[in-house]
């Protein structure tokens, strides 16, 4: 069963407590930008709120789908927010995010795979 200790490892996205549940937020820019702008440049995106969260959404779709019927997203310009009730599915959301935004090759696959679907938008 995941903890709120559990995301301290995955800086940095991290875990918000709320009243009725839980939220993971990463704002794009910090200094992994270097680990990633690769992969944004080749996208010709600068690595949106919006950005980010659809390639999480196209990295669940494949890999992790039932996670996506348990969390909800609500992008912004300079953030990811994905929330939900189940700490077991953000802390797997979250894992996948912490992945993209350290992983340049995971971040350009998960991109590509989200102009697929057309989660870009």
């Amino acid at each position: 069963m995941t903890n709120a200790e559990d995301f301290a490892l995955l800086d940095p996205v991290h875990l918000v407590t709320q009243s009725q549940g839980w939220s993971i937020i990463y704002s794009p820019g910090g200094p992994e930008w270097h680990q990633h702008k690769g992969a944004l440049e080749r996208h010709g995106i600068e690595g949106s709120g919006y950005d980010f969260s659809g390639a999480l959404q196209a990295t669940l779709a494949d890999h992790e789908p039932s996670v996506l019927d348990a969390v909800g997203f609500d992008p912004e310009g300079g953030m990811v927010s994905v929330y939900g009730s189940d700490l077991d599915a953000l802390h797997v959301a979250a894992r996948h995010l912490h992945r993209l935004v350290t992983d340049e090759q995971a971040l350009d696959v998960a991109l590509a795979r989200s102009a697929e679907l057309g989660l870009d938008d």
